[in-house]
């Protein structure tokens, strides 16, 4: 008998559950999917030639982690779905039947809803697998082929991790249940929260309060220890000027909150805010200028961290004064004011307890397109960086610290690496040694990482360039030249170019030879020491300089096998340690084979978890905007049909729902949608040169215009199915 009942309110409650019953289905699915992709059994089903150790560890830990998000949603729709069936249950009391009774059909319909959303979960689980498959395949360059969808550990795992959660969430109602007052829940409908501005937003103004000094502070030991140019002079004025502002409206806000007011000092100290933390933002190409010329390594990471928290204030103390912003932009006698007279007052209704969460779902959403569009394009980013570095088969050196003790004291043993290959069965095509050298002993405390600061012999650099199948250069005997960094723009060559010095070396002055500025793939070999550039000397010029680093580099005839380069760099980093001739930390072993499936593994693991953690997000951000929609529904019922009893005609209440529902979902998604953009064109302009290298532009725009693509095709989904649930329940008696 119980279980009939269960079944019948489930099927009478199927307009209030489809939304809910969806998200689950959704967050199941993505959950198996994406963890399908580190089970033990998918791993022996691949090829030979695919190894996914590193993505099989990031995605065990990655998934589960990211699913916690879930809790809160479900919590917030188990809210929504408990309100909005409590009438039901004090009515369920007064015919008679034990409160017991009523909080176990309850929990009986949590748990068949969750067991629903788990069944048919996994089976787009399954299907979402063959696609991340398909996406693993084609990363690695292998023909797709189909894989089995069902693996026992990853259904143990989703079944341990969301039937946990529907227990908790079930045993939750069935405590609440029993508890509620039978009052109470037959007024449940008509309760409507209240939450004054000073309540939402009291406890924000400290912070804020701190933030802005904080920043004022920075800006201030920037202007009395600095000379800068008058725009950078401006631009921190300007950024001074905001905070003070904040300081003033933070404590009028504060002042004003006693009477019960303080929308507008709220709104004006929410601009400051923004204002703020776009100035600091705006100063982030300046602070990293500074940096490199010796001042302290926190004027580079305080003003973007400071930035952020102001602009999240910023957006959440907008949305709370919309209710403040809409009465003074209409108000009588104006025209528009008495054409939209119902729907402001259906905005208005709400404004002051759903602004808010307006204000965190627009952060939210915020995040989720980030990591939907950013963790791809870095992914991208990496593995492009990996591929110019690893053109070698084989790379062996020393990393370039700047310390006098972790200088190398000799060269690696070029023959027992080259000896292991060919016993090995890999015979070496040829082979590139050499140093990098100081040009001063006392560049070892130079901090401008932007001027060369090595030097190599032209011997191995063109050893280097006939390893990449490049002519050998020639140099007169008082001549240099340069190798540039594949990041380097041509602008700084350029500049180097014009201004070029005299260099001293090996007692022989040298002249800048012209036009001898070279961009070529010659691996990791030359840069360690992350500069832009290194000297190109003649060999009678190295004599007697200080060795900074060591290195070698082969081809072989076919590229090494996984288990093979696993072993040889095991034999090859343990050897040369054995020398004694550099630190052992210092030393690097960079197999093209091992790179190139880090790379790819790389690529998988930040694509598939940016694309999983911003679609958790994105599916519960819509969710809880289609909630509270269908939340506002039942209570705005009345008035829509005390309209229609007036006169309003039906084409005209659809009109307002529409209208309505695009203020609520419009709002925070095109404020998301512009603050992640923005972000976006932060983080790729600070970091121009190493994208594009690696990234071209119309790429860039090609991904990021399928994300955003996705987004709106799912945010279409989510408005349409709940503007017709919204229509069904303006029609119910």
């Amino acid at each position: 008998m119980l279980c009939k009942l269960i079944l019948r309110n489930v099927h009478r409650s199927a307009r209030d559950y489809g939304i809910y019953l969806v998200t689950l289905i959704l967050s199941v699915g993505m959950f198996y999917g994406f963890l399908s992709l580190s089970s033990s059994h998918y791993q022996a089903a691949l090829p030979r030639s695919i190894h996914l150790e590193l993505l099989e560890r990031g995605m065990q830990v990655a998934i589960p982690v990211l699913g916690l998000l879930l809790l809160f949603l479900l919590s917030y729709v188990n809210a929504h779905l408990l309100r909005a069936k409590q009438k039901s249950f004090a009515v369920q009391t007064i015919l008679g039947m034990e409160r017991r009774t009523v909080a176990l059909l309850f929990f009986g319909e949590t748990l068949l809803l969750g067991s629903l959303a788990i069944l048919a979960g996994i089976a787009l689980g399954a299907f979402l697998s063959q696609l991340a498959s398909f996406a693993v395949f084609r990363a690695f360059g292998e023909s797709y082929r189909l894989q089995p969808g069902l693996f026992p550990d990853t259904l143990a795992q989703t079944l341990l991790f969301f039937g946990g959660i529907f227990l908790v969430v079930g045993l939750r109602n069935l405590v609440l249940v029993q508890r509620l007052p039978v009052l109470s829940m037959l007024q449940a409908d008509r309760k409507t929260e209240s939450f004054p501005l000073r309540t939402q937003m009291r406890g924000w103004i400290p912070a804020v309060l701190l933030v802005s000094t904080a920043a004022g502070g920075l800006i201030l030991s920037l202007l009395s220890r600095l000379s800068l140019p008058l725009p950078w002079l401006l631009a921190l004025l300007l950024v001074l000027g905001a905070a003070l502002w904040n300081l003033v409206t933070g404590i009028w806000f504060l002042r004003a909150c006693r009477s019960g007011g303080g929308e507008r000092p709220l709104f004006l100290l929410s601009l400051g805010a923004l204002l703020t933390g776009g100035g600091l933002l705006a100063l982030y190409p300046l602070m990293k200028s500074l940096v490199r010329q010796g001042v302290l390594q926190a004027y580079l990471t305080m003003p973007p961290l400071l930035a952020l928290l102001l602009v999240v204030f910023a957006l959440v103390g907008l949305f709370s004064t919309l209710s403040w912003s809409l009465s003074r932009s209409l108000r009588p006698p104006k025209p528009r004011y008495y054409r939209n007279l119902f729907l402001l007052g259906q905005l208005k209704s709400r404004l002051g307890s759903g602004a808010k969460t307006m204000g965190v779902i627009t952060v939210v959403l915020t995040a989720a397109l980030v990591c939907f569009t950013l963790l791809p394009l870095l992914a991208v980013r990496i593995q492009g960086y990996q591929q110019v570095l690893s053109v070698y088969e084989v790379q062996v050196g020393t990393i370039y610290t700047a310390q006098e003790d972790a200088l190398p004291t000799g060269p690696l043993d070029d023959q027992f690496l080259t000896d292991t290959l060919n016993q090995g069965g890999y015979p070496v095509t040829g082979t590139a040694s050499g140093a990098l050298y100081l040009l001063r002993r006392e560049d070892l405390k130079c901090k401008d990482r932007d001027l060369p600061l090595l030097a190599v012999s032209l011997s191995s650099y063109n050893q280097l360039r006939a390893l990449s199948g490049l002519p050998p250069l020639s140099l007169a005997a008082d001549q240099y030249g340069v190798a540039w960094s594949n990041t380097t723009p041509a602008s700084t060559i350029d500049g180097f170019q014009q201004t070029a010095p005299v260099l001293t070396a090996g007692g022989s002055r040298l002249h800048k030879a012209p036009a001898l500025d070279c961009q070529d793939s010659v691996g990791i070999s030359l840069f360690t020491s992350q500069t832009e550039a290194v000297y190109i000397l003649p060999d009678a010029a190295c004599q007697g300089l200080t060795m900074a680093t060591t290195f070698y580099a082969a081809n072989t005839a076919q590229p090494l096998s996984y288990s093979f380069a696993q072993s040889f760099d095991q034999i090859a980093a343990a050897h040369q340690q054995s020398l004694g001739r550099f630190a052992p930390e210092n030393l690097y072993v960079r197999l093209h084979t091992l790179q190139a499936n880090e790379g790819v593994s790389n690529l998988l693991l930040l694509s598939l978890v940016g694309t999983y953690a911003g679609g958790i997000l994105m599916i519960s951000c819509l969710t809880l905007l289609a909630v509270q929609q269908l939340t506002d529904a039942r209570q705005q019922r009345r008035r829509f049909q005390t309209a229609i009893h007036l006169g309003m005609a039906a084409e005209d209440r659809d009109q307002v729902i529409r209208r309505q529902m695009l203020f609520w979902f419009g709002l925070p998604v095109a404020a998301a949608v512009l603050c992640s953009l923005g972000v976006l064109v932060f983080f790729i302009g600070i970091n121009y040169e190493d994208f594009t290298a690696y990234l071209p532009l119309s790429r860039m725009f090609l991904l990021s215009a399928l994300t955003y693509g996705s987004f709106l095709l799912l945010l279409l989904c989510y408005f349409t199915a709940t503007y017709r649930l919204f229509r069904r329940a303006m029609a119910a008696p």
